[in-house]
């Protein structure tokens, strides 16, 4: 005798699961790239001339969302749930106010004579986002 294979149950289809509130941000991503595509487009001789300091601020800004990331993740783990039981808007909501968070990195950053000290402040900024927003 044969067997069939057990059919799994459909998923639910993709455009069932997208919220308003999604389409926002994915709109507002798409946004995103495409003016920063454009700016890189409009000033690639002036960053390619400072490529330097185009690498720092985006190491300090990755740095920064990393603290972001870690402070969620023990949340969580304080929460008493799994350590990488994370949501894609527990991920996204702290990055919505990282121009705020990024701002006093930078003026840090750009008088600092010692890098690695901006790089210390980058992840602390970003794990303590929420005081920095309270105190902007």
């Amino acid at each position: 005798m044969r067997e069939t294979p057990l059919r799994r149950p459909a998923p639910a289809s993709l455009l069932a699961r997208i919220t308003p509130g999604s389409v926002v941000l994915l709109v507002f991503a798409g946004i995103s790239v495409l003016f920063g595509a454009f700016t890189v487009y409009r000033y690639r001789e002036q960053l390619e001339a400072a490529q330097d300091i185009a690498l720092f601020v985006s190491w300090l800004f990755l740095t920064m969302a990393g603290g972001m990331f870690v402070q969620v993740i023990t949340t969580n783990y304080r929460d008493g749930k799994p350590l990488f039981d994370v949501s894609a808007s527990q991920l996204i909501f702290p990055l919505l106010f990282s121009v705020i968070v990024f701002y006093p990195i930078w003026a840090i950053a750009s008088q600092a004579t010692d890098s690695a000290f901006a790089v210390y402040a980058a992840f602390l900024n970003g794990f303590f986002w929420q005081t920095v927003v309270k105190n902007a």
